[in-house]
């Protein structure tokens, strides 16, 4: 019972605080971010390719999630919260974090702000493809099924309920909680902030994927074979 406890104590951290843009400067960086659509449209030439990205945060851990390759070449790097901090959240750009106490229910939840990385999480939509990357060179495919979004009743509180924007249905924390991480079955959540320029964690967003069985959509990316062989290639030098 203890643990359960702790472990909603921890998600409410994550969503009350950990994810809150505070500062002047972090109002002035989301209003600068990309509009939207601009997410998918990243050139070729200022994007690491999978494969290249791959190799770059490869540190030879099976066990780690450490990068998620977005389709149309957004790539970020995973880091993981200390073990004494289930609230952090990486404040380095295009970063996100894995969310440590998601795993206890098979899920695999990665954090951002949403003046930084999170922003991006806001242009993902049904059908949108990524990659995890493991420490160990392996990627799995994902595909995008559900975005859901939640305003907080009490934004500064970290016991706050929520409203469902899709049908306005109350759910309290605890209960958003198992709603969202209870998935298990190795679901990939996304999680940031919706902020509004007075209340800055006005509400959160939550970006639901699921593995693919067929990993090489058409046109979308390189052969998993090509990508192997790259990091063989790296391996064997």
């Amino acid at each position: 019972m203890k643990f359960y406890r702790y472990l909603i104590t921890a998600f409410l951290l994550v969503v009350a605080f950990g994810l809150a843009a505070q500062s002047v400067s972090a109002n002035i960086i989301r209003t600068g971010q990309s509009e939207p659509g601009i997410f998918n449209k990243a050139t070729p030439s200022a994007s690491p390719s999978l494969a290249v990205f791959a190799r770059s945060v490869t540190n030879g851990r099976s066990d780690q999630v450490t990068g998620v390759y977005v389709q149309g070449g957004k790539a970020f790097p995973i880091l993981q919260q200390p073990a004494s901090d289930a609230g952090y959240v990486s404040d380095q750009p295009n970063t996100l974090t894995q969310f440590r106490m998601a795993a206890q229910y098979h899920t695999i939840g990665l954090l951002a702000h949403d003046y930084l990385a999170g922003a991006s999480f806001q242009e993902l939509q049904a059908g949108s493809e990524l990659y995890l990357v493991y420490g160990d060179g392996r990627l799995k495919n994902y595909r995008v099924y559900e975005v859901q979004q939640f305003q907080a009743l009490s934004p500064s509180s970290p016991y706050s309920s929520f409203i469902d924007l899709s049908d306005q249905t109350k759910l309290s924390a605890d209960q958003l909680f198992y709603r969202i991480y209870g998935l298990g079955n190795a679901t990939l959540v996304l999680q940031t902030c919706i902020s509004t320029p007075s209340v800055p964690s006005w509400g959160r967003i939550f970006v639901l994927a699921r593995p693919v069985e067929d990993p090489h959509p058409a046109g979308l990316w390189d052969t998993l074979s090509q990508i192997k062989q790259s990091l063989s290639g790296v391996s064997a030098q």
